[in-house]
Protein backbone atom coordinates (compact mmCIF):
# COMPACT_ATOMS: atom_id res chain seq x y z
CA UNK A 1 0.00 0.00 0.00
CA UNK A 2 1.24 3.47 -0.89
CA UNK A 3 0.78 5.54 2.05
CA UNK A 4 1.01 9.80 1.78
CA UNK A 5 2.83 11.51 5.14
CA UNK A 6 3.68 14.88 5.94
CA UNK A 7 6.35 14.83 8.59
CA UNK A 8 10.21 14.07 8.94
CA UNK A 9 11.39 10.55 7.62
CA UNK A 10 14.27 9.90 10.06
CA UNK A 11 11.59 10.87 12.92
CA UNK A 12 9.99 7.14 12.04
CA UNK A 13 7.21 7.98 13.40
CA UNK A 14 5.87 5.16 11.60
CA UNK A 15 7.70 2.72 12.72
CA UNK A 16 9.56 1.77 9.62
CA UNK A 17 11.75 -1.23 9.32
CA UNK A 18 13.71 0.52 6.53
CA UNK A 19 14.11 4.10 4.80
CA UNK A 20 15.63 5.00 1.43
CA UNK A 21 16.68 7.83 -0.64
CA UNK A 22 18.67 7.96 -3.70
CA UNK A 23 22.25 8.26 -4.48
CA UNK A 24 24.24 9.36 -7.32
CA UNK A 25 26.97 7.13 -8.44
CA UNK A 26 29.93 9.18 -7.50
CA UNK A 27 29.89 8.35 -3.49
CA UNK A 28 28.66 11.99 -2.96
CA UNK A 29 25.99 12.78 -0.01
CA UNK A 30 26.46 16.60 0.29
CA UNK A 31 23.17 17.59 -0.24
CA UNK A 32 19.62 17.00 0.12
CA UNK A 33 18.16 14.07 2.02
CA UNK A 34 21.35 12.23 1.22
CA UNK A 35 23.63 15.06 3.59
CA UNK A 36 21.16 14.14 6.57
CA UNK A 37 21.20 10.60 6.26
CA UNK A 38 24.64 10.40 6.16
CA UNK A 39 24.58 12.81 8.89
CA UNK A 40 22.69 10.28 11.14
CA UNK A 41 23.55 7.18 9.48
CA UNK A 42 27.20 7.25 8.68
CA UNK A 43 27.69 3.79 8.15
CA UNK A 44 25.22 4.22 4.91
CA UNK A 45 27.85 6.55 3.75
CA UNK A 46 30.61 3.92 4.25
CA UNK A 47 28.53 1.51 2.71
CA UNK A 48 28.21 4.15 -0.42
CA UNK A 49 31.63 5.04 -0.80
CA UNK A 50 32.74 0.84 -0.90
CA UNK A 51 30.80 0.68 -4.25
CA UNK A 52 32.50 1.61 -8.00
CA UNK A 53 32.88 5.21 -8.19
CA UNK A 54 31.74 6.59 -11.33
CA UNK A 55 29.97 3.52 -12.54
CA UNK A 56 27.03 3.63 -14.38
CA UNK A 57 25.96 -0.11 -14.18
CA UNK A 58 24.82 0.90 -10.70
CA UNK A 59 21.59 2.76 -11.59
CA UNK A 60 18.82 0.33 -10.65
CA UNK A 61 20.65 -1.35 -7.93
CA UNK A 62 20.97 -0.44 -4.09
CA UNK A 63 23.41 -0.62 -1.04
CA UNK A 64 22.74 -0.79 2.22
CA UNK A 65 23.33 -1.21 6.05
CA UNK A 66 21.76 -2.13 9.15
CA UNK A 67 21.56 0.09 12.43
CA UNK A 68 21.37 -1.40 15.46
CA UNK A 69 20.40 1.14 17.78
CA UNK A 70 17.35 1.82 15.46
CA UNK A 71 17.10 -1.66 14.35
CA UNK A 72 16.54 0.05 10.95
CA UNK A 73 17.61 -0.84 7.66
CA UNK A 74 19.09 2.06 5.32
CA UNK A 75 19.15 1.92 1.24
CA UNK A 76 20.94 4.09 -0.70
CA UNK A 77 18.90 3.15 -4.11
CA UNK A 78 21.24 4.14 -7.32
CA UNK A 79 18.50 6.64 -8.72
CA UNK A 80 20.80 8.60 -10.65
CA UNK A 81 24.46 8.96 -12.43
CA UNK A 82 25.91 12.76 -11.90
CA UNK A 83 25.46 15.07 -9.17
CA UNK A 84 26.12 17.76 -11.84
CA UNK A 85 24.96 17.15 -15.19
CA UNK A 86 21.49 18.19 -15.79
CA UNK A 87 20.95 15.94 -18.47
CA UNK A 88 22.50 13.11 -16.79
CA UNK A 89 20.74 12.57 -13.18
CA UNK A 90 17.85 11.28 -12.23
CA UNK A 91 16.26 7.95 -14.24
CA UNK A 92 13.07 6.72 -13.29
CA UNK A 93 14.01 3.36 -14.17
CA UNK A 94 16.77 3.70 -11.89
CA UNK A 95 14.15 4.22 -9.24
CA UNK A 96 11.83 1.31 -9.63
CA UNK A 97 14.38 -1.07 -10.24
CA UNK A 98 16.18 -0.21 -6.84
CA UNK A 99 13.00 0.61 -4.87
CA UNK A 100 12.09 -3.59 -5.84
CA UNK A 101 15.32 -5.12 -5.47
CA UNK A 102 15.33 -3.30 -2.24
CA UNK A 103 12.03 -4.43 -0.92
CA UNK A 104 12.70 -7.85 -2.18
CA UNK A 105 16.07 -8.15 0.03
CA UNK A 106 14.74 -6.81 3.25
CA UNK A 107 11.59 -8.42 3.14
CA UNK A 108 13.56 -12.05 2.85
CA UNK A 109 15.75 -10.33 6.12
CA UNK A 110 11.86 -9.59 7.77
CA UNK A 111 9.48 -12.38 9.27
CA UNK A 112 6.50 -9.58 9.69
CA UNK A 113 3.59 -9.54 7.84
CA UNK A 114 3.22 -6.53 6.71
CA UNK A 115 6.61 -4.92 5.95
CA UNK A 116 6.75 -1.04 6.29
CA UNK A 117 9.38 1.12 4.00
CA UNK A 118 9.32 5.08 4.18
CA UNK A 119 11.26 7.29 1.44
CA UNK A 120 11.40 10.99 0.72
CA UNK A 121 9.96 12.29 -2.74
CA UNK A 122 13.18 10.74 -4.33
CA UNK A 123 14.98 12.58 -7.32
CA UNK A 124 12.64 15.97 -6.82
CA UNK A 125 14.59 18.56 -5.18
CA UNK A 126 18.08 18.60 -6.54
CA UNK A 127 18.25 15.95 -9.35
CA UNK A 128 15.71 17.32 -11.09
CA UNK A 129 12.89 14.68 -11.32
CA UNK A 130 9.48 15.27 -12.21
CA UNK A 131 6.90 14.21 -8.77
CA UNK A 132 4.32 12.83 -11.37
CA UNK A 133 6.44 10.59 -12.72
CA UNK A 134 7.94 9.26 -9.35
CA UNK A 135 4.27 8.99 -8.35
CA UNK A 136 3.73 6.89 -10.76
CA UNK A 137 6.99 4.84 -10.32
CA UNK A 138 5.97 4.54 -6.87
CA UNK A 139 1.96 3.25 -7.45
CA UNK A 140 3.76 0.65 -10.02
CA UNK A 141 6.38 -0.85 -7.85
CA UNK A 142 3.54 -1.08 -4.94
CA UNK A 143 1.15 -2.57 -7.72
CA UNK A 144 3.58 -5.23 -8.57
CA UNK A 145 4.16 -6.38 -4.86
CA UNK A 146 0.61 -6.41 -4.62
CA UNK A 147 -0.27 -8.74 -7.05
CA UNK A 148 2.81 -10.95 -5.82
CA UNK A 149 0.33 -10.97 -2.22
CA UNK A 150 3.62 -9.48 -0.64
CA UNK A 151 2.18 -7.16 2.03
CA UNK A 152 4.60 -3.94 1.82
CA UNK A 153 3.64 0.02 2.97
CA UNK A 154 5.84 2.48 1.11
CA UNK A 155 5.43 5.45 3.40
CA UNK A 156 6.01 8.56 1.00
CA UNK A 157 7.31 11.48 3.00
CA UNK A 158 6.46 15.00 1.21
CA UNK A 159 8.00 18.10 0.84
CA UNK A 160 5.36 20.91 1.54
CA UNK A 161 1.85 21.11 2.68
CA UNK A 162 0.58 22.13 -0.87
CA UNK A 163 2.22 19.52 -2.33
CA UNK A 164 0.78 17.18 0.26
CA UNK A 165 -3.25 18.47 -0.08
CA UNK A 166 -2.58 18.06 -4.10
CA UNK A 167 -1.19 14.46 -4.22
CA UNK A 168 -3.49 13.50 -1.46
CA UNK A 169 -6.73 14.29 -3.98
CA UNK A 170 -4.67 12.52 -6.28
CA UNK A 171 -3.87 9.80 -4.68
CA UNK A 172 -7.75 9.43 -3.31
CA UNK A 173 -8.70 9.78 -6.67
CA UNK A 174 -6.37 6.44 -8.26
CA UNK A 175 -7.72 4.64 -5.02
CA UNK A 176 -11.86 5.41 -6.02
CA UNK A 177 -10.80 4.35 -9.68
CA UNK A 178 -9.10 1.58 -9.06
CA UNK A 179 -12.04 0.36 -6.93
CA UNK A 180 -14.23 0.92 -9.73
CA UNK A 181 -12.29 -0.62 -12.62
CA UNK A 182 -11.69 -3.43 -11.07
CA UNK A 183 -15.72 -4.28 -10.94
CA UNK A 184 -16.33 -3.12 -14.74
CA UNK A 185 -15.74 -5.92 -16.93
CA UNK A 186 -15.03 -3.61 -20.15
CA UNK A 187 -11.32 -3.75 -19.39
CA UNK A 188 -10.53 -2.00 -22.90
CA UNK A 189 -12.60 1.20 -21.79
CA UNK A 190 -11.12 1.31 -18.54
CA UNK A 191 -7.95 1.22 -19.47
CA UNK A 192 -8.15 3.96 -21.75
CA UNK A 193 -9.97 6.21 -18.73
CA UNK A 194 -7.71 5.33 -16.33
CA UNK A 195 -4.79 6.37 -18.85
CA UNK A 196 -6.74 9.56 -19.23
CA UNK A 197 -6.68 9.86 -15.46
CA UNK A 198 -2.83 9.30 -15.44
CA UNK A 199 -2.55 12.43 -17.75
CA UNK A 200 -4.44 14.44 -16.19
CA UNK A 201 -3.15 13.67 -12.31
CA UNK A 202 0.20 14.20 -14.18
CA UNK A 203 -1.02 17.56 -15.82
CA UNK A 204 -2.29 18.80 -12.22
CA UNK A 205 0.96 17.59 -10.37
CA UNK A 206 3.44 19.74 -12.93
CA UNK A 207 1.53 22.45 -12.81
CA UNK A 208 1.65 23.19 -9.24
CA UNK A 209 5.33 22.13 -9.18
CA UNK A 210 5.65 25.23 -11.70
CA UNK A 211 3.61 27.41 -9.36
CA UNK A 212 5.10 26.48 -5.77
CA UNK A 213 8.72 25.58 -6.65
CA UNK A 214 10.59 22.78 -4.36
CA UNK A 215 13.16 24.11 -2.03
CA UNK A 216 16.46 23.31 -2.82
CA UNK A 217 18.57 25.28 -0.24
CA UNK A 218 21.70 22.94 1.71
CA UNK A 219 20.12 24.36 4.93
CA UNK A 220 17.13 23.01 4.75
CA UNK A 221 16.16 19.24 4.37
CA UNK A 222 14.45 19.31 0.95
CA UNK A 223 12.63 16.63 0.66
CA UNK A 224 11.50 15.27 4.31
CA UNK A 225 11.08 18.19 6.66
CA UNK A 226 7.66 19.96 5.72
CA UNK A 227 5.22 22.10 7.98
CA UNK A 228 2.32 20.37 10.08
CA UNK A 229 -0.70 21.18 7.91
CA UNK A 230 -4.38 22.11 9.63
Amino acid sequence: MLILRNGDLLNNDDKLHAIAHGCNCFGHMGAGVAKFISQKYPEAYKRDKLTPVGDKEKLGSFSYTFDETDKLFIGNLYTQFTHWDQNDMFYDWALHESLKRFIFFIHKQKDEDVFRIGIPMIGCGLANGKPSNVYSTLREVDQYFASRNIRVDIYLYLIDPPMMKLLELIHRGYEAWRDFSTQNTAEILNKKKQSAFSMLAADLINTAIEENKYGQSDNIRPSIVVSKTS
